[in-house]
């Protein structure tokens, strides 16, 4: 096998290693979109049997590294060919090994917790009772190719469109902040609640289920607005789930969200003037009022219209998102009514690239949020710091040689905030009906 830079003309093709090009018979590469991953078949007589599936990573020198053999619930004592693997980490692979339709069949497989799932037969009527192969889709997208010996075609093996969306259902990966509960109070109870989602724009009539959770119990309500009453004071994560169809996406896309609900305990309030709608009088029967001083918690920060969702950025950027921006417009507006909060903005990179590089661009992000801040009326004394992390802070695993989907990345690649002040703090509140 050779390699060669397509961007690059001036170039030779470069063969690789002795260590890849180990076996007569190998082929069918593919490189992974980081560029990080080598997938390709060979067959050896230290293999499983037939031609079977090895991987290499990149290592820091440039070279690829010993290949592994993938595991043995993938390759078979037949042949396993044509591995390719999408943007969220699904590996699609042609074999005649595992049970199927009839010659070769495609299948598919992911990593989960570390290890690669058993493989599913893609069924009818991707896969004949010929032989199916070499299943390769369009970057994040449904559309694609193979090659099939069907009946109906013009010759042995001939090459076909698909339009291929798994039927899996998708678990949360991350939080999604278009994807948004609201929470409305019952004014005869304070343990009761509406809540709705608001589901984005694009996917509105594409919706094919929402589920909710307390606590994480699921809810048996399955509509995209519910009505809830706690079992009491205490704090309570209220869960909206929403499975969507994308006409573009090779799988259903999961979109999730969150709420933290506190139920008669202490709350956080930006003043203390009494409310009248003609049914409810806020005006405390007792308080007790202190002050408190030091980093808020999340609980405080909600309380007050703070959005904690982090700024988040696209791989190596460091300009605002639409979304983020709405966020920081969001907590501004917080800032402006509650003078004495300061705070802390911190930038964060994912592990591709070298430490001094995330570095750098960690600190990019973080002033950009900086600079939207000083451009928008906050004064740049109530910022008392601006720190750059890079890669050093990593969250979810997802560090250097760890195989990660793009979304596992995403996690990483964020600005978040330390906040503090002096707000006050109400510690008991009644109300008169």
């Amino acid at each position: 096998m050779y390699e060669a830079d397509m961007n690059d003309s001036t170039k030779n093709e470069k063969k690789l290693s002795n260590n890849i090009n180990f076996s007569p018979l190998q082929g069918h590469a593919f490189i992974s979109n980081d560029g990080k991953m080598l997938l390709f078949t060979a067959e050896s007589q230290n293999g499983r049997g037939g031609t079977d599936i090895y991987k290499s990573l990149k290592q820091e020198n440039g070279e690829w590294s010993d290949p592994s053999l993938l595991p043995y619930n993938i390759n078979t004592d037949y042949n396993e060919d044509a591995p390719f693997l999408t943007e969220d980490g699904t590996l699609f692979f042609a074999s005649n090994g595992h049970p199927g339709y009839g010659g070769y069949d495609v299948y598919k497989t992911h990593m989960e917790n570390g290890q690669w799932t058993d493989p599913v037969n893609l069924g009818q009527p991707i896969n004949t009772p010929g032989d199916d192969i070499y299943m390769a889709l369009k970057p994040n997208s449904s559309y694609g190719y193979y090659s099939s010996s069907r009946k109906g075609g013009y010759g042995d093996m001939d090459i076909y469109n698909v339009h291929y969306v798994s039927t899996e259902i998708p678990k949360c990966k991350t939080i999604d902040t278009l994807f948004v509960i609201n929470a409305t109070p019952n004014i005869e109870s304070q343990l009761s609640y509406t809540f709705s989602v608001n589901v984005p724009e694009q996917y509105k009539n594409n919706v094919r289920s929402i589920s909710w959770s307390v606590n994480e119990e699921a809810l048996a309500q399955t509509s995209n607005e519910i009505a809830y009453t706690f079992p009491g004071n205490s704090n309570y994560k209220v869960t909206a789930k929403a499975v969507v169809y994308c006409d573009t996406c090779p799988t259903l896309v999961a979109m999730c969200a969150e709420r933290e609900i506190i139920i008669g305990q202490n709350i956080l309030v930006a003043n203390t003037e009494p409310v009248n709608d003609g049914k409810i009088n806020e005006t405390p029967k007792k308080s007790t009022v202190n002050t408190t001083k030091g980093e808020l918690t999340d609980s405080q920060l909600q309380a007050l219209g703070w959005n904690t969702t982090p700024d988040y950025f696209d791989y190596n950027k460091y300009d605002l998102r639409a979304e983020a921006k709405n966020i920081l417009d969001q907590n501004i507006s917080v800032l402006k009514n509650n003078r004495d909060l300061t705070l802390e903005i911190m930038g964060y990179a994912d592990s591709r690239g070298s430490n001094e590089y995330n570095k750098i661009l960690s600190a990019k992000r973080a002033n950009s949020v900086k600079r939207y801040y000083l451009e928008n009326g906050i004064s740049k004394k109530r910022i008392t710091a601006t720190i750059a992390y890079g890669e050093t802070m990593i969250e979810n695993g997802c560090v250097d040689n760890v195989e990660c989907s793009e979304s596992q990345h995403q996690m990483n690649r964020k600005v978040d905030f330390k906040v503090s002040g002096n707000p006050k703090l109400i510690t008991s509140l009644s109300f008169k009906e």
